[in-house]
């Protein structure tokens, strides 16, 4: 407590913070490994017993429908799967951004306020933020690349996006 009470006023911003940051960082890792995609092979694919988030995309992708209503519901499946695996990941962004200015705020205030080694407490608090933070979006970033790359490989043998399709779900080949 006697560095936070240290480091002044903003300080207090920043362990606010850390508390949203945390708690986002723990629950997308818990999300990511307990959500793997299902298929392995795609090649060899049938309905799959898809757990949880998958379920509505491959029911899509196997449904009676129509080719056009199945690549309607197909699509707006694995948009909303990989605004899933998106989730929160803007407003760490956010926090990462944020927190080393609170940092340097705090330097500022403190250097007008207490001295060069009271000010510094700030800076380094907002750091130890921001660094974790920024290093987790690559991770997360890849985990959603890759359920978008197994969403794409699960609905090529149907004809709805093909190789020639970079982005996967959402652009859509136009066959029917």
């Amino acid at each position: 407590m006697n560095v936070i009470a240290q480091g002044g006023m903003m300080m207090w911003p920043l362990i606010l913070l850390s508390i949203p940051a945390l708690a986002i960082l723990l629950e997308r890792w818990i999300f990511f490994i307990s959500h793997p995609f299902p298929v392995k092979d795609a090649t060899a694919l049938t309905p799959p017993d898809a757990p949880g988030v998958f379920a509505p995309f491959f029911e899509a992708l196997f449904s009676k429908d129509s080719v056009t209503v199945k690549e309607k519901k197909t699509t707006m499946a694995a948009k909303e799967l990989l605004f899933s695996f998106n989730k929160s990941l803007d407003f760490l962004s956010t926090i990462a951004t944020v927190a080393p200015l609170l940092g340097l705020l705090g330097t500022v205030v403190g250097l007008l306020a207490d001295g060069i080694w009271h000010a510094l407490l700030t800076t380094a608090a907002g750091l130890v933020i921001a660094i974790p933070v920024l290093l987790a979006q690559p991770i997360s970033g890849s985990v959603q690349r890759s359920v978008k790359l197994h969403l794409t490989w699960s609905a090529m043998p149907t004809g709805f996006w093909t190789h020639d399709s970079p982005d996967g779900p959402g652009i859509q080949t136009g066959k029917t």
